[in-house]
């Protein structure tokens, strides 16, 4: 009889075993990943592909990561933390180039664009990189006040009916609502703050 509670003590064990396992399982698919360059352009199964477009420098990339920690989205950073200042910023250096041909990829496979337009910099490679993905209709675009370019913006903004957030607040709520309505698909978020 002692030999029989064993047997179903330890099944018992590893059947909890096992449900924690695919409760962290899960927990896994769940949570937000960031995919930094140069890595490849990877997507977790059931996640929405987030590409971080704007500004170099400043918090926001890390606060939108921190507050989106517990959602279905793969964030595409192309800050790197490996960026050498030598790197000849030219098409001939090889280094440049695929950093700049990651950034185009990411930005043509994401399901979205956060471009965050900091009053802070001209931003003129985030300027472009808008200029490249205004017409897809994934853009969601937050330029505050003080932006120096600002207007040209908006108007480009209302031209494509993109998505315009005030701030970085507004953004996060957008790319999370997004996050949880997808399972993984293609489709963009359309809603607008104007």
């Amino acid at each position: 009889m002692l030999g029989c509670n064993v047997a179903q003590q330890s099944h018992t064990a590893a059947k909890a075993r096992a449900a924690v396992d695919a409760a962290q399982r899960l927990r896994d698919v769940l949570r937000m990943c960031v995919v930094r360059a140069p890595a490849p352009l990877a997507v977790e199964p059931g996640h929405r592909s987030v590409f971080l477009a704007g500004a170099i420098a400043g918090p926001w990339r890390t606060l939108i990561a921190e507050a989106l920690r517990d959602t279905r989205v793969t964030l595409w950073d192309p800050r790197r933390e490996d960026w050498d200042s030598t790197w000849d910023e030219s098409a001939d250096d090889p280094r440049f180039r695929a950093q700049a041909e990651w950034e185009l990829e990411a930005q043509e496979r994401a399901d979205l664009i956060a471009m965050y337009l900091s009053p802070e910099s001209e931003a003129p490679i985030s300027l472009l990189e808008f200029g490249l993905s205004a017409k897809s209709g994934k853009v969601i675009v937050c330029c505050p006040d003080g932006f120096w370019c600002k207007p040209a913006v908006d108007v480009v903004c209302r031209r494509y009916d993109l998505t315009v957030v005030s701030d970085l607040a507004a953004m996060i709520a957008t790319i999370a609502r997004g996050a949880g309505s997808t399972g993984g698909t293609s489709s963009t978020v359309h809603t607008t703050s104007r």
